[in-house]
């Protein structure tokens, strides 16, 4: 039997009490991966994040993936982390047209990865505009 066979069968019409409960057990149990399996427990907190939050960035989810951005500049150094600060993306991007739900978050993350990949051919203009794209 499968966790989410489980929860289907027993968890249909459970209380929100009980169903908080279950998240601490859960929760609980999962806290050792983080630091044994970084990259596993990230994982899947991004997908139970992303389950949730209808797929946008948070600050938190935001400043790890960026965090973690690696590429090498047009000058052919190793980088790693963002590029541009929340503020920076923030006021270069003021005049854009976003589509709805998209928060300053998804535009950080979505600019320091467009630069990570485009940062040795294009300028910040040009990166931010395909990133607009």
């Amino acid at each position: 039997m499968y966790l989410y066979e489980l929860i289907e069968k027993y968890g249909k019409g459970a209380s929100t009490e009980k169903m908080k409960e279950l998240t601490m057990i859960l929760s609980d149990f999962l806290a050792p991966m983080k630091k044994v399996h970084k990259e596993k427990y990230w994982a899947l907190m991004r997908d139970v994040f992303g389950l949730l939050n209808d797929s946008h960035y948070d600050e938190a989810f935001a400043m790890h993936d960026v965090g973690n951005i690696e590429y090498t500049d047009r000058q052919g150094q190793k980088r790693k982390g963002a590029y541009w600060t929340l503020e920076q993306v923030k006021e270069a991007t003021k005049d854009y047209k976003f589509p709805n739900g998209t928060n300053d978050y998804d535009v950080f993350v979505a600019a320091n990865i467009m630069h990570s990949d485009l940062c040795k051919k294009f300028d910040d203009k040009q990166i931010l505009d395909a990133m607009y794209s």
